[in-house]
């Protein structure tokens, strides 16, 4: 993919949450820089302070939440913009916002690549750019609504439900994301997902 595609694929993600303007855009641009992951990586750990707002533009990347005990919890899958359902923008958002040390640990599982932008940076333009503030706040309300949804989903469904919606929206992830990250994405154990997925190929089978 030339690298005109490339943004034009990444200017068609950010404007499904608000059209910008080709000046409020072209910041964005001069403050975006190309950064590649290692599987395995970790892009900022819980404690820190990270001031970085990514697009995801290949691989895989999860932001997860550990308890005293080590228990881990995969909040958010982050998915490249080619995927059927991309979640491309990476960072810890609540600690973005209000700059309180985050809670969440991103780990890159695969190889990934990621154009990203300093999040302070980018708010210190919204006097001069308003499109960029109403962009930024349209975020905010997306990322809420999204939130929202996950729960409903969490407190409504049972198991098997929850991960048929998650094979609709995430194809791509069976067979590149292992299946302990799949389950604590889901709320249940891998034993749980493991019976879940024969039933539903026992299903297929009849």
């Amino acid at each position: 993919m030339s690298d005109t595609d490339k943004m034009n694929l990444m200017r068609k993600y950010f404007e499904r949450i608000q059209p910008l303007p080709d000046d409020a855009w072209q910041v964005l641009l001069e403050h975006m820089r190309e950064k590649k992951y290692s599987k395995s990586d970790v892009i900022s750990s819980a404690g820190s302070t990270p001031d970085k707002i990514g697009i995801l533009h290949e691989g895989v990347i999860r932001a997860y939440i550990s308890n005293e005990d080590g228990a881990e919890y995969t909040k958010t899958i982050f998915t490249p913009l080619h995927f059927t359902t991309p979640v491309s923008f990476v960072g810890a958002y609540s600690s973005l916002v209000t700059g309180a040390p985050s809670m969440l640990t991103l780990e890159a599982l695969t190889d990934a690549t990621t154009y990203e932008m300093n999040y302070s940076q980018i708010n210190g333009s919204f006097d001069q750019y308003p499109a960029l503030e109403r962009w930024a706040r349209k975020l905010a309300e997306f990322l809420f609504v999204s939130k929202e949804i996950r729960e409903f989903q969490y407190f409504t469904m049972d198991a098997s439900q929850r991960y048929g919606i998650f094979l609709q929206q995430f194809p791509e992830l069976e067979g590149l994301v292992a299946q302990y990250i799949i389950a604590q994405y889901l709320g249940i154990t891998p034993t749980q997902l493991s019976r879940i997925r024969k039933k539903m190929k026992a299903h297929q089978h009849m």
